[in-house]
């Protein structure tokens, strides 16, 4: 499976600023060996992203912040899949995350959890493995997860039979 990646110069870890908030809240992307971050913590976690990280990088359109994610979850052991199945242990929600992602993973009755970057990084940064999916805590966990808004391109309009207005013409 591959040699991990050459070690950091002395354990340095990376900061994103978010732009706004106060005081500029920073981001800090957990590494494993970094604090109490183990590398294996998300080992055979199955995990799926749905929309966009600005705390990464990237705003509307730019997949940095999707990447960062991506890489960051490879980095402790897990396996990121682009779509909703059995398999899923992790939703990760993002801003303007896709309502269908969303609405799939919750249909399955707590099998996959769902989970935004904030509650990853906390556990990833304390060495804590994630509740097995159909747990009380993988429960509160996906319960901690507020949806403000769903991204705009895949509202679904009853009108056109529930197919994503994304290459439809709108007003």
């Amino acid at each position: 499976g591959g040699g991990g990646g050459g070690g950091g110069g002395g354990g340095s870890a990376l900061v994103i600023s978010t732009k706004g908030g106060g005081g500029g809240a920073q981001f800090i992307v957990p590494r494993p060996g970094n604090g109490l971050a183990v590398a294996g913590a998300l080992q055979g976690k199955t995990v799926v992203l749905t929309g966009i990280f600005p705390e990464l990088g990237g705003g509307m359109g730019l997949d940095l912040g999707k990447q960062r994610a991506k890489e960051m979850v490879e980095r402790f052991g897990g396996r990121v899949t682009s779509a909703v199945s059995g398999k899923t242990d992790v939703l990760l929600v993002g801003a303007e995350p896709g309502m269908s992602k969303v609405t799939k993973a919750r249909a399955m009755g707590g099998r996959c959890m769902l989970m935004n970057l904030d509650q990853l990084a906390a556990k990833l940064h304390v060495g804590l493995a994630l509740p097995d999916s159909g747990t009380s805590g993988a429960l509160a966990v996906t319960q901690g997860v507020v949806i403000d808004s769903f991204s705009a391109g895949y509202k679904l309009a009853p009108s056109n039979g529930g197919v994503n207005g994304l290459a439809g013409g709108g007003p």
